[in-house]
């Protein structure tokens, strides 16, 4: 696994889910997956991202956001314009 993955940019790639996998990259520190075709919900497993700094997931089809977002510690910037949320924890 990718352990040691500082920057994550899957943008614009038709990507309609983000593998629970995800959890394991506890060095990112910026996550974009912005402009894909995520719908749903982020998985519960992004709340491990504790050192993620940034994270941009607008213009996707997410209708929630998991309450694992909580331990995202140090998360200073979420772009998650363009949704129909649902629910935000």
């Amino acid at each position: 696994m990718l352990i040691n993955l500082r920057t994550f940019h899957f943008r614009d790639n038709n990507l309609e889910t983000l593998p629970v996998e995800i959890g394991g990259l506890i060095a990112l520190k910026h996550l974009d997956v912005s402009f894909n075709a995520m719908n749903g919900a982020w998985p519960q497993e992004i709340g491990c991202l504790d050192k993620l700094l940034s994270a941009d997931f607008s213009h996707n089809h997410l209708e929630s956001i998991p309450n694992s977002v909580g331990g995202m510690t140090s998360l200073t910037k979420l772009d998650n314009y363009s949704h129909l949320l649902k629910l935000f924890p």
